[in-house]
């Protein structure tokens, strides 16, 4: 289902045999779709807004086309009138098609700045049938009664709501911009009802007068006039009107325009506030940045000093087991058995083969076997700890087998053994 005319029109689209037909009559089209939208609207049970708001079609309006966006104020006001038109088209094709006479009042809620709610401020759009007027002139003072009677009641009353509405939602009503109150409504003493709005219309503009006015004023008879044909140049009589209207037109641009400036410091405030924070949390962040900074720096220079120290402390120890663990030249050969009998297994000697003694081995650490850590390292095995123990614990005589037990075999033994022999210098 289309959400808005936007949508209906590209639903409608354009007919492909006649591409300028939408162009032609884009007016009758736009009206349509609006009429395709209020469709049912009058009896779909939903005429009272909650907590004496706005109906929610308003905001939908104000939030679709801002009135404080110029870009969205003239097709907001453009909209506005279409609806009305779409109104008084409807009740003059009624009154057309059975013979009838539709009298329509409407009355905005929205006013001029600091326009008090009294009835000589305020107007009235009408509709009535051009041709009842003109043949019914004894019928004009009570029409005009009846309009201003709507505007001292009606009128004024929809101006009050509209304002308390419009207080709840917080809306600037901008009631400081003009330094006077705006002027009252100007009409000739003998003005009953006023000019069409265009000629050819069947709309009014009704001004309102002081309340009471019209009350004491008698009734004129008067012979009927000749009907109003429509024509290009018969716009003397509505001169006047459409002056007025002009004028108004002029008041609700200067009017827009406050409201724009009013919007324009206020943005600006919001800027100048965001541009305040963005540079605060800028602030933070450098800051934060560069303690961050600080204390990486101190971090690395930590473990920097700490390797340091590792591979002193590391090249100390391997340079010191090695000075102690080399044998003097004329040193006689070591109290444990000769190096044939360490390579050879265990299981490959007899039960009653005597068994020496283990020897008393200088005290070996981790980091003074370089060579057997470089050897465990390419093993799949690489543990040194297994192997420092079994060198303070086991005679060399049974290293075979003990590494057999750790898990090594075959050529890793052999291998192994050897990187032994010359760390300790065996």
């Amino acid at each position: 289902m289309p959400l808005g005319i936007y949508d209906l029109h590209r639903h409608l689209g354009v007919y492909a045999h006649s591409p300028e037909i939408w162009n032609t009559y884009h007016l009758h089209f736009k009206k349509s779709c609006i009429a395709w939208l209020a469709s049912g609207v009058s009896t779909d049970n939903q005429h009272h807004p909650s907590d004496r708001r706005f109906f929610p079609e308003l905001k939908a309006l104000r939030d679709y086309l801002p009135i404080a966006e110029k870009e969205g104020y003239a097709p907001r006001q453009e909209f506005v009138n279409d609806v009305r038109e779409i109104l008084f088209d409807v009740a003059t094709i009624l009154d057309r098609i059975i013979g009838s006479t539709a009298l329509i009042l409407h009355s905005e809620g929205t006013t001029r700045p600091r326009t008090p709610a009294r009835p000589e401020f305020l107007s009235s759009t009408v509709y009535i049938p051009p041709a009842f007027l003109a043949a019914n002139p004894e019928a004009h003072m009570d029409i005009a009664r009846i309009v201003q009677a709507y505007i001292e009641t009606v009128g004024v009353l929809t101006v009050n709501t509209w304002t308390t509405n419009a207080m709840r939602q917080r809306w600037p009503l901008n009631s400081h911009l003009t330094s006077s109150l705006p002027t009252a409504n100007y009409i000739r003493p003998e003005l009953i009802i006023p000019d069409p709005k265009q000629v050819g219309s069947s709309v009014y503009i009704f001004r309102g007068r002081p309340a009471g006015s019209l009350d004491a004023t008698p009734t004129i008879a008067v012979t009927p006039p000749d009907p109003i044909v429509a024509s290009p140049t018969a716009s003397g009589d509505g001169r006047e009107e459409s002056y007025s209207q002009d004028v108004l037109n002029l008041i609700t641009e200067i009017e827009h325009n406050h409201v724009l400036m009013m919007e324009i410091q206020e943005l600006r405030g919001h800027v100048t506030f965001l541009e305040d924070s963005l540079i605060q949390t800028q602030s933070a962040l450098a800051s934060r940045e560069a303690t961050h900074n600080t204390e990486c720096a101190q971090f690395q220079r930590s473990i920097s000093s700490l390797q340091h120290q590792h591979q002193l402390h590391r090249a100390s120890a391997i340079t010191s087991s090695t000075s102690v663990s080399r044998a003097p030249e004329n040193a006689g050969p070591p109290s444990y058995a000769s190096s044939s009998q360490l390579f050879t297994p265990t299981k490959s000697r007899t039960l009653n083969s005597p068994r020496s003694a283990p020897a008393v081995l200088p005290s070996k650490s981790e980091i003074a076997l370089p060579l057997t850590i470089a050897y465990l390292e390419d093993l799949p095995m690489a543990d040194l700890q297994p192997v420092c123990l079994m060198i303070r614990r086991v005679a060399p005589t049974k290293w075979y087998e003990e590494l057999a037990t750790l898990g090594y075999e075959g050529d890793a033994v052999q291998g192994l053994l050897d990187v032994l022999t010359e760390d300790l210098g065996l």
